[in-house]
């Protein structure tokens, strides 16, 4: 299980995946370690084969996955308390309604609405 978690690689802790995912320079560091003769030609892994086999391995996918639900998550949150703003219901329904009206060409008067499509003067 180890083995095909860390796929192709001998040392890969945690930071260097989180490090790795949003810096990719990184990999050609010492901070991971590939397995020896996964090259062409039996050798070492030239710079594009290492990115290539980094982002390839599964633990750094799920990290990734991870990180990318987190700052949607993180988003949504700031989204949903700070920049919501709600209009009511019924400015939601008499939009809706006013929709349908200019998109089926039909006369006024012929959806009947509570009271967002009368006149501000009118008797209630």
């Amino acid at each position: 299980m180890h083995d095909s978690w860390k796929r192709g690689f001998t040392h890969l802790p945690a930071h260097s995946c989180v490090l790795g995912f949003f810096l990719p320079f990184l990999v050609w560091t010492p901070l991971v370690r590939f397995v020896r003769g996964l090259g062409d030609t039996g050798g070492e892994l030239r710079p594009y084969q290492k990115i290539y086999v980094f982002y390839r391995a599964p633990a750094v996918k799920y990290t990734g996955t991870c990180i990318s639900l987190f700052l949607f998550m993180l988003l949504y949150s700031y989204v949903a308390l700070f920049s919501f703003r709600f209009v009511g219901w019924e400015t939601i329904i008499c939009t809706s309604q006013q929709q349908q009206q200019s998109m089926l060409n039909l006369p006024d008067g012929s959806i009947k609405s509570p009271s967002c499509l009368s006149t501000a003067g009118s008797p209630s």
